[in-house]
């Protein structure tokens, strides 16, 4: 079972589509990926955190993103409420990876001001991304908290997705 369509697509000739664990669709590798993106991740706009995933003392609760803009100019604006349940929180940077439908990454986009010095509650963020030239097809974007670079506090893989129509 993966979600990393790279994979399924060099090491599978055929694939099946699940569903909230059932299939719904079983057939040629290329098929199946293709009925993945157009139906599944290509219209995930949000995300909240379901209660069974871990927490760390910091972390998303929920995602949401909009593609604005028109090529070549388009911009992913993404929000996020991250809560902090101590009364100090660690200081975290927040990067955003943006990954093509078949989950090769293209990009990691740091905000101007990445470093975040939270306190307890939940806090409001605000992030755009300006995306290079894209082809039409599906992308996926990762929202990622560290205390440092090579230390995650939590990570949202393939949070939202969105679709780029024109070239």
């Amino acid at each position: 079972v993966s979600h990393n369509m790279a994979a399924v697509r060099t090491l599978c000739t055929r694939a099946i589509l699940l569903c909230r664990g059932a299939a719904i669709f079983d057939g040629h590798t290329d098929s199946v990926i293709y009925r993945y993106l157009r139906n599944g991740s290509a219209s995930v706009t949000s995300w909240t955190r379901p209660a069974d995933i871990p927490r760390n003392p910091t972390y998303f609760t929920s995602i949401s993103a909009r593609l604005e803009g028109e090529q070549p100019s388009l911009c992913l604006a993404l929000w996020a409420s991250v809560r902090c349940e101590r009364s100090k929180c660690s200081k975290v940077f927040v990067a955003i990876d943006v990954s093509d439908g078949l989950g090769a990454p293209l990009m990691q986009a740091i905000p101007d001001k990445p470093l975040l010095e939270l306190s307890q509650g939940v806090w409001e963020l605000s992030v755009r991304v300006e995306l290079p030239p894209l082809i039409p097809g599906c992308y996926t974007a990762d929202m990622w908290l560290g205390s440092h670079f090579s230390e995650t506090v939590d990570h949202i893989r393939s949070a939202v997705s969105f679709e780029v129509e024109a070239s």
